[in-house]
């Protein structure tokens, strides 16, 4: 175990296991970190910091000690479901997915965890999950020393003690020296609506690339409005 109390391993993930609130300072810390974090992060940027809100897990894996996270990566979903609506077009938006995987090489620890009601971290085997709530990023240096702690739900968790409040989230913990973003979601996009809306598409991942927030279906359904 890398640490055995929430509060302090990965503080801003507490109010999701305990319904504590998060201090002020320690929001104010986090966000200077990011600032640096982002620097050495690449691609990551784009999704980290809670951009992956919400995100259907396809897959989750742990491969020869190393993570195989594989998500619908949701900005890129609604994004399609706006354009699908404002468009009328016969595309079955229930059934399209945009994958995004998130892969650990040479990693030296990983582990799902519970939480109790008091931040102690308790190591659970595998179980199925669901949704990608959040993450805290703990260190992400040049000299490939990568910390995160992943906030993952499952609909059919099976922990229900007095001592945990929230039983549906479960802690993913990982460091490793390094992490691959592969992302899938061009090919999706070209197989669900060729290059027709390529203009869209492409103001899409501008705005995303820039940090705009679109991890909401309301979100999209105004951005499709604004640039159409």
């Amino acid at each position: 175990m890398i640490n055995d109390n929430l509060n302090s391993l990965a503080p801003t993930l507490v109010e999701y296991f305990t319904y504590e609130d998060i201090p002020e300072v320690v929001l104010k810390e986090y966000t200077n970190r990011i600032d640096r974090y982002k620097k050495n992060i690449g691609v990551g940027a784009k999704y980290f910091f809670g951009h992956l809100h919400d995100s259907k897990i396809l897959s989750c894996k742990i491969n020869k000690g190393n993570l195989y996270l594989k998500l619908n990566e949701v900005a890129t979903l609604y994004f399609a479901n706006a354009l699908i609506k404002k468009m009328k077009l016969k595309i079955n938006s229930s059934k399209i997915i945009f994958p995004l995987e998130i892969i650990s090489e040479d990693t030296k620890h990983i582990s799902l965890n519970i939480v109790d009601k008091n931040g102690r971290i308790f190591e659970n085997g595998l179980v199925k999950l669901n949704e990608y709530i959040s993450e805290e990023i703990i260190d992400f240096t040049e000299e490939k020393n990568i910390k995160i702690a992943f906030n993952l739900w499952s609909k059919n968790a099976k922990y229900v003690f007095d001592d945990y409040i929230n039983c549906k989230n479960y802690l993913l913990i990982l460091s490793c020296r390094k992490l691959i973003i592969n992302e899938k979601q061009n090919i999706y996009w070209e197989k669900y609506f060729g290059n027709r809306y390529d203009k869209y598409y492409n103001i899409f991942l501008e705005e995303r690339k820039n940090g705009r927030a679109l991890s909401d279906l309301f979100l999209c359904d105004k951005f499709i409005e604004e640039i159409m």
